[in-house]
């Protein structure tokens, strides 16, 4: 399966940023690959004061009978990734002590999901079922399974949306046992000179697209998805990454509609390109991950980027 994303940067003259744009004069990061919290009280996953809290990372639909999202808001990191018939899901990491009371739709896992989170530690991970073959690797999988299987109480189905939109899960007692938000290689800062103005900037899948524009007033990006429902969530940093999408490296396959199809693999580790949106412009990046225990770090002309304190998507295309 060949990557077919794209991005196209729209240049305008409208909003220009000059200088450090937030007044931060010092990088702020994580806590170096630790098992705690960001030092001095600074949390590692957004660059914002507060301490971190235990991990939860949730599977959530993306497609318009699932929309508006619940919960996606309050996530510190949002995942973005292919699925079967070039759709996208979202993978949402919540680091913070406090966590939205209820979030989905939820959905699926797949084997993209383990990849990514094994930068985090051991979250708690809450997705609604996979293909047969894929359950035994998640039950190995080195996450705190909170899926409906292990916690069934911890479900709702709600009447305002059809199945399979409608499954929401509630976070209370949902992390007991996983680790705490750590450095997953994100760092903090003042705007990097550079980059070009772009305030409406868009990404694709084969059958997904986002448009982000940014809004200097409140300081973040409005998302818009497939061109007509705005997303819920208001990110300060849009990184769009380049990756290599496979099949599935395990064969899984999906047999929804009676086809059999493989199920898309976004390969997180190693190397590539990227765009990193922050403050109204596009800087190009590289981006690498040695193994999938480290995070990863994105490097603009010789130098970690910095990300302006908040929300930050990661679109994999």
């Amino acid at each position: 399966m060949e990557k077919k994303g794209k991005v196209a940067a729209g240049i305008a003259a409208v909003v220009v940023l000059v200088g450090g744009g937030i007044g931060i004069g010092a990088i702020v990061g994580g806590s170096g690959g630790g098992s705690g919290g960001g030092t001095g009280g600074v949390d590692p996953l957004t660059g914002k004061a507060g301490a971190a809290g235990p991990l939860l990372a949730v599977k959530i639909d993306n497609v318009g009978p699932a929309r508006p999202a619940v919960g996606l808001a309050q996530a510190d990191v949002v995942y973005v990734e292919r699925v079967e018939g070039g759709l996208s899901r979202f993978i949402a990491v919540y680091g913070g002590k406090d966590k939205p009371a209820e979030i989905g739709p939820v959905r699926s896992a797949r084997e993209t999901d383990l990849q990514v989170l094994s930068a985090y530690g051991k979250p708690a991970f809450a997705y609604s079922g996979a293909v047969s073959g894929f359950l035994p690797v998640l039950k190995k999988a080195d996450v705190v399974n909170v899926s409906p299987a292990q916690k069934p109480g911890a479900y709702v189905r709600t009447s305002d949306r059809s199945a399979p939109h409608n499954l929401f899960v509630r976070t209370p007692g949902l992390t007991d046992g996983a680790s705490t938000a750590k450095d997953v290689g994100f760092r903090f800062g003042a705007l990097p000179p550079g980059g070009s103005n772009a305030t409406v900037t868009r990404a694709a899948l084969p059958a997904a697209s986002f448009r982000f524009t940014w809004n200097a007033s409140p300081s973040s990006y409005t998302v818009v998805m497939d061109g007509r429902d705005t997303a819920t969530a208001h990110p300060q940093n849009v990184i769009i990454q380049h990756v290599k999408v496979t099949d599935s490296p395990g064969g899984f396959v999906d047999t929804n509609g009676g086809g059999r199809v493989s199920e898309p693999f976004s390969v997180t580790v190693g190397s590539g390109s990227g765009t990193i949106l922050r403050d109204g412009k596009a800087f190009p990046v590289t981006w690498s991950r040695p193994d999938a225990s480290s995070g990863t770090t994105y490097t603009y002309q010789g130098k970690t980027f910095l990300l302006r304190p908040g929300q930050t998507w990661i679109v994999l295309d």
